[in-house]
């Protein structure tokens, strides 16, 4: 076994192995892609520690207006093509704070959907401190 293994190999492998959760779909995974089994622990083991924290905790229940807003991506088959759209929704209310649609998936269609629900929230007086949006 190499004692190197390229970037993209690395990051395969660690995502097919988080995404199995189990020992022995990660051992499954290392024999399909030649990497040592304890190798590919150690990589899971340190993306995990990289992972951001949850500040949402899995709770998704608010006090107020604009305490805490999650997001969804969705796509839909259009007759033209696919039509990509990214929802922010304000936890309390329920409500659609904002949406991106675009004909082609970036990374930044759910960003840029934040920062609108952001952007008209502030313009409408609302205060935002403490907003959590998962």
């Amino acid at each position: 076994m190499p004692s190197h293994y390229p970037k993209e190999l690395r990051e395969r492998a660690t995502r097919l192995a988080v995404e199995a959760r189990s020992n022995r779909k990660t051992k499954h995974i290392a024999n399909q892609l030649g990497v040592n089994s304890n190798t590919l622990r150690a990589w899971v083991q340190q993306a995990e520690k990289m992972r951001p924290a949850d500040l949402a905790n899995h709770t998704f229940s608010a006090g107020r207006p604009n305490q805490h807003g999650v997001a969804d991506i969705t796509y839909v088959k259009a007759h033209a093509g696919w039509v990509y759209a990214a929802f922010v929704i304000d936890v309390f209310s329920c409500m659609t704070v904002s949406w991106q649609t675009s004909k082609h998936r970036y990374t930044e269609l759910a960003s840029d959907a934040l920062n609108m629900a952001v952007f008209h929230r502030q313009h409408a007086g609302d205060d935002l401190p403490g907003l959590v949006h998962h």
